[in-house]
């Protein structure tokens, strides 16, 4: 009996230890993150640049807003760039396109706003007319969902969860949703928000470029169908 009370006691006393270990290290300040003046002003240059060249493209690019879109037009936009030295509107775009971070990837259909929005930042994406092939290589190899009251995501792999939250929308199967978007049918946006953005890898010679356009012998911007050949390298 003196026994197991000294074990509880040396069990408590050394839980109290942990915690006070604990309790002190939240106590301690974080250190402050230097930043040198020099990436100061650089960043403070780049936010100017783009700032500059938002307007201009606004200008360039307002016709867009008018001009009839391709509705059913599916493409594929993948974020290449940081958020770094950048404008509030910049942010506010890819966040809207639900480009949050670099190396994610989004199914859009190309509607006249979308196609306004890719321009403004064009700099930071590169995208372009996937493959049925494409598509359905992104949704079975990279796809996950977020599902309500889970911390963490989830593969897509089960056909009983997709038919559970997308059977109302008479999508019951993986090769359903591949449908659904390539065909951007009715559901599109619902099925597109079922998923979250993918995580792609860099490719294996990188982005050297990114400052041009794919046009003008850059990385960024619209590739048309030769996004595939990308999109195939870093899957």
């Amino acid at each position: 009996m003196r026994k197991k009370k000294s074990l509880t006691r040396m069990e408590n006393e050394r839980k109290e230890k942990r915690d006070k270990k604990k309790l002190e290290k939240r106590k301690l300040p974080k250190p402050m993150k230097f930043v040198s003046a020099e990436k100061i002003v650089k960043a403070s240059r780049q936010r100017s640049a783009q700032s500059i060249r938002i307007k201009r493209t606004q200008i360039k690019y307002k016709y867009l807003l008018e001009k009839p879109a391709e509705e059913n037009k599916l493409v594929v936009a993948v974020r290449i760039r940081g958020f770094y030295g950048q404008t509030t509107m910049i942010k506010k775009i890819l966040h809207e396109l639900r480009l949050t971070t670099v190396r994610s990837a989004v199914f859009l259909k190309m509607t006249k706003r979308v196609m306004y929005l890719l321009k403004l930042v064009e700099p930071f994406v590169t995208y372009g007319t996937p493959t049925l092939r494409v598509v359905r290589d992104l949704i079975t190899k990279r796809a996950y969902i977020n599902l309500p009251g889970q911390q963490q995501r989830s593969p897509l792999n089960d056909n009983a969860t997709i038919e559970k939250h997308l059977g109302e929308l008479n999508i019951v199967c993986v090769e359903d949703i591949v449908n659904e978007i390539w065909n951007c049918g009715p559901a599109f946006e619902q099925v597109n928000k079922f998923l979250e953005p993918f995580k792609v890898i860099l490719p294996p010679e990188g982005y050297k470029n990114k400052r041009d356009t794919y046009a003008e012998g850059g990385d960024s911007g619209d590739r048309g169908e030769k996004i595939n050949d990308l999109l195939q390298r870093i899957l």
